[in-house]
């Protein structure tokens, strides 16, 4: 037994026993950490408020550098001020996932992060509105994740369970058309700023479908890592993006996203042209 451990006692520490019959002889490795303070508990990843439809998948992330880990668990402080234990959801202590969310997840997220004296309390408020709602203030265009059975309406095949899929949702600030003073062909008559919520491609995703008459086949569509506000596309530019793009949809949860923003041409066709490939 080692009292009042210290840093020095950090070594490899050996075990023989013998008798007539022989040695027998083991080995430990005994490392000794030390204990953080309370205002050394340092939180790389905060909690962030969020705004999800109705459905979404949610995750709130409360991440410390700290070693040994501090220990982490979460509360939810309902719209009324009821606090529940956050135990009957996915959690793995620095994440908290909460999937299919209705009005009724709305609230205050706190997460707790360390114990005793060292401990922190963080929120985060989370809003969840139906899909046609609209909200006083819209949220920033950010990346959302729902869960659901997703269908190629042209040949009615569906995924045989619900899936994660990404999709971008947000403002991307005011938009405006003024008009201006034309003393040339070359001069404009309208000065128009205009940015949409658009995602970033990141991979494609194979799954396996079931169609009508019961047969399997293999569809994909595609991940996004992450949303950014682009440029709108010209209006007259609209339907030609159409055309380049719709031959290669398979299974897209928001190819509005692809039409109505200025998309690598050259990313859109390879990524989805590679899954055609594979299927």
């Amino acid at each position: 037994m080692i009292k009042n451990i210290q840093q020095s006692d950090m070594a490899t520490y050996t075990c023989i026993a013998s008798n007539k019959l022989g040695t027998l002889k083991f080995s430990y490795y005994l490392a000794i950490l030390e204990n953080m303070p309370l205002n050394d508990i340092d939180v790389v990843k905060l909690p962030e408020n969020q705004t999800a439809h109705v459905g979404d998948t949610v995750t709130f992330t409360c991440r410390s550098r700290d070693w040994p880990k501090p220990p982490v668990y979460w509360t939810r402080t309902t719209r009324a001020g009821k606090i529940i234990a956050m135990l009957e959801f996915e959690s793995s202590s620095e994440f908290l996932v909460v999937h299919n969310v209705t009005k009724d997840h709305a609230g205050v997220y706190t997460c707790f992060i360390g114990s005793g004296s060292n401990l922190r309390k963080l929120d985060a408020t989370l809003t969840v509105i139906d899909q046609d709602e609209r909200l006083p203030f819209e949220p920033r265009c950010s990346l959302h994740v729902r869960r659901q059975i997703m269908e190629d309406h042209t040949s009615g095949c569906k995924t045989e369970r619900p899936v994660d899929i990404h999709y971008c949702m947000g403002s991307c600030g005011r938009s405006y058309s003024i008009p201006q003073i034309v003393s040339s062909r070359k001069s404009s008559s309208l000065n128009q700023t205009c940015s949409c919520c658009a995602g970033v491609m990141e991979k494609l995703r194979f799954v396996t479908l079931k169609c009508p008459l019961g047969e399997r086949k293999r569809g994909f569509y595609t991940l996004l890592s992450g949303c950014s506000c682009r440029p709108c596309t010209p209006l007259g530019d609209k339907k030609k993006t159409l055309t380049m793009t719709s031959q290669f949809m398979v299974l897209f949860f928001t190819p509005t996203v692809i039409f109505s923003c200025k998309m690598s041409k050259n990313d859109v066709n390879g990524t989805l042209r590679k899954g055609l490939n594979e299927v």
